[in-house]
């Protein structure tokens, strides 16, 4: 993208969307939401429109919004996740009883598929390379209770759930990325530390 040529150059970051300046970018979360880019130039993020949250695809390029989507049965929207086809995106959704489940949304249609749906918090979706996988993070354990987060493997085909972390402490943020390596956030040293695995939960702190 022009973006990383003109860092590599020394120049300078520029804003691409701003927040609080209309009412269709009400504002952002910060912290809470990841974004992700596709290699076209579309950016995925969530913003607040209304009485809920819109999920945003932000031509980069063009520097508008090329699709906006909105969900009567989900309040908030967090961390949307381009899949591999380019044709959807997956994200975790806050719904009115205040349960957080992951949803596959379908373009251009915007049809919404859950993929969860029980009492748990699921949270930062990330799938594999081959989009057959999602990986997660989620309180569905016994130290769920006391705060503890650990991180789960779903069948995208199936919704069929592992786990793939076991521990009282706090896992989040995981990327499935290209070295087929799962990187993530971990606070099992006392502090919040990157770590990695593969699907098998064989892993090292990074």
């Amino acid at each position: 993208l022009p973006i990383s040529k003109s860092i590599e150059r020394g120049g300078k970051a520029r804003a691409i969307v701003t927040g609080g300046r209309s009412p269709e970018l009400e504002s952002f979360h910060p912290f809470e939401s990841r974004m992700d880019a596709s290699r076209k130039g579309l950016l995925l993020f969530t913003a607040r429109y209304g009485d809920r949250d819109a999920l945003i695809v932000w031509d980069i390029v063009k520097r508008r919004m090329a699709g906006r989507y909105q969900f009567t049965e989900l309040v908030s929207l967090l961390s949307p996740h381009w899949m591999p086809d380019g044709q959807s995106i997956v994200l975790s959704g806050l719904s009115e009883r205040g349960v957080s489940d992951l949803y596959l949304v379908h373009l251009p249609s915007g049809k919404l598929e859950p993929l969860t749906s029980d009492l748990y918090q699921d949270l930062d979706p990330s799938p594999s390379a081959d989009g057959r996988r999602l990986v997660f993070a989620s309180d569905r354990t016994a130290d769920g209770r006391s705060g503890a987060a650990n991180l789960f493997l779903l069948d995208v085909a199936t919704h069929a759930v592992t786990q793939l972390t076991t521990g009282d402490w706090v896992d989040e943020s995981p990327i499935w990325a290209a070295d087929d390596r799962i990187y993530f956030a971990s606070d099992r040293d006392g502090v919040l530390n990157v770590f990695s695995m593969d699907s098998t939960g064989a892993g090292r702190r990074e």
